[in-house]
């Protein structure tokens, strides 16, 4: 449909001028990407429920709530937001965790020097100075894990670690410009490959922030949006134009998640501590909202809100705290186990010259669930090659073997823990997705479908005008845009205090309608 209708729209342009077809390819100029870090479905439902004329309800009755979205797996902030910026997997963005591992690569300052095959660590430890909020203005060069490139050993940054490309360097590429804000220095890959994908990239260390102190760090990313919307940088510098995507991730949520007075109550309600991080977001929600007014940026921008990850568990009944030496002693070769990660999931390599059979591990595994919390095990070429994450035999990132436990289950020696993330869980997936624009007939709508947050990034090129094909990712796994809301799919939102109604998924779900609609109407003008 789209190819006829721009055949039909090219004789129309020669009369009519090249900036119709801009306008057909681009029913936004901008998008307002923001991550609320921790924050499940659920807790938008209560939410609403509770503060009918917040700015989470008035969000929800101007655009469309997507009840049924899911996160990646593993549900670790590294692939949930690369799949948000990707549109792919990890086995295809190959971020599988900010503390992994990679066969291929050589130990930081061993100049590639023995074996191949590293922990590959992309957190605060890479920065320069972790204590200080700007992690010390870069990465410390010396603690990244090191590659052969060309023949010559190098650094690895985190943005040459990811093998996709991103939505922020789509948009640079088409001389638009971008930014992003997050918690750790090494969220710079959301630049990637190229490391040329962000225009502005203000560097925020949250390690640097007490506890109590993430409502302050989650707002200077807003001023540094509000700076943006201004057409400026996040230190208040000139911009060459109002970014095409910005954004930034919140802490305050999943850190009340995961503190020991923080979480939920015995009736799955919110605790106070996280009631104040959710009323911290919505006083920023309306602050941004505020500033787009200001900016007059509302009616040409998409605002999408979601999350990269959830939390587990929800019901704090069902915390199971098991010491990961436990699980790796379960497996039955613990001498042999290369690198083990995760927090409420399990990632084992193995060394390949033990000939270790990867069934007997799972068999293993399942013979212990009792003491290691499994519920499933994928192990080997075959079943994870099945379920979707790529072959390890050929893939140096990907694990052997895969535990999934019973949820509720954390892998930590730590007594004060009481939820993470990084599981396949519903609580761990299950997230917040709205999406608000400037079409007032789609307003107020639920979409019922079962939808994935890579989802997002052909959704947001889409969008823009910009081409959801020109992601890699997407290319290759065939990652379809957000799905429309219809009469078949939706129910009316929450109720809250309105004001104009608009949503934004007739024109971001289907961009053949957008061009259509324009056809007519140059067709009208001409």
């Amino acid at each position: 449909m789209r190819a006829t209708t721009l055949t039909a729209l090219s004789s129309l342009l020669v009369a009519c001028g090249s900036a119709a077809l801009a306008a057909a390819d681009a029913p936004y100029k901008h998008v307002l990407l923001i991550s609320v870090d921790g924050m499940h479905s659920s807790d938008l439902d209560w939410y609403v429920s509770q503060y009918k004329n917040s700015t989470f309800a008035k969000l929800a009755a101007q655009g469309t709530t997507y009840t049924n979205a899911y996160a990646s797996t593993p549900s670790d902030s590294f692939p949930g937001l690369a799949g948000i910026m990707t549109g792919g997997t990890v086995k295809t963005h190959g971020m599988w965790y900010d503390d992994t591992y990679d066969r291929s690569l050589y130990p930081a300052g061993s100049g590639c020097q023995g074996p191949s095959g590293t922990e590959v660590q992309y957190t605060e430890a890479m920065d320069i100075n972790a204590n200080l909020a700007n992690g010390g203005g870069g990465l410390n060069a010396t603690a990244l894990p090191m590659a052969l490139v060309n023949g010559v050993c190098k650094p690895l940054f985190p943005n040459q670690f990811i093998r996709s490309n991103t939505i922020m360097e789509v948009a640079v590429q088409a001389g638009r410009t971008t930014a992003w804000a997050d918690k750790h220095l090494v969220y710079q890959w959301v630049s990637g490959p190229s490391g040329k994908g962000l225009t502005d990239y203000p560097s925020t260390e949250i390690n640097a922030v007490p506890g109590n102190k993430t409502v302050q760090f989650d707002s200077t990313h807003v001023d540094a949006a509000i700076n943006w919307m201004n057409g400026k940088a996040a230190n208040g510098s000139a911009l060459s134009d109002v970014p095409a995507i910005f954004g930034f991730n919140m802490q305050a949520v999943s850190v009340a998640q995961k503190t020991l007075k923080g979480g939920y109550k015995a009736d799955l309600t919110p605790s106070p501590m996280l009631v104040d991080a959710f009323n911290s977001v919505d006083a920023a929600l309306a602050k941004l909202s505020a500033a787009l007014d200001t900016a007059q940026l509302s009616n040409s921008t998409l605002v999408v809100l979601t999350a990269k990850h959830g939390q587990s568990p929800i019901d704090r009944t069902k915390l199971q705290l098991i010491d990961p030496v436990a699980l790796a002693n379960a497996t039955g070769y613990p001498d042999a186990v290369l690198f083990q990660g995760g927090d409420d999931i399990g990632l084992f390599w193995f060394n390949r010259t033990a000939k270790i059979d990867l069934s007997v591990v799972k068999a293993n595994i399942l013979k212990n669930a009792k003491v290691d919390g499994a519920l499933s095990v994928l192990a080997g070429k075959d079943e994870l090659v099945a379920a979707g994450f790529g072959d390890p035999t050929t893939d140096s990132r990907v694990p052997d073997v895969i535990v999934f436990p019973t949820p509720g289950v954390l892998y930590s020696d730590k007594a004060t823990s009481i939820a993470d993330h990084g599981g396949h869980s519903d609580d761990d997936r299950h997230v917040m997705l709205i999406i608000k624009g400037s079409d007032a007939s789609a307003g107020g709508k639920q979409v019922a479908d079962r939808v994935d947050t890579t989802q997002i990034a052909p959704t947001i090129l889409e969008a823009l005008g910009l081409g959801a094909d020109k992601l890699q990712a997407v290319k290759a796994e065939g990652t379809k845009v957000l799905p429309a809301a219809s009469s078949d799919s939706t129910a009316p939102a929450p109720q809250g205090s309105v004001g104009q109604t608009s949503a934004a998924v007739t024109m971001t779900g289907n961009r053949a309608i957008a061009v259509a609609a324009v056809a007519a109407a140059v067709a009208a003008l001409c």
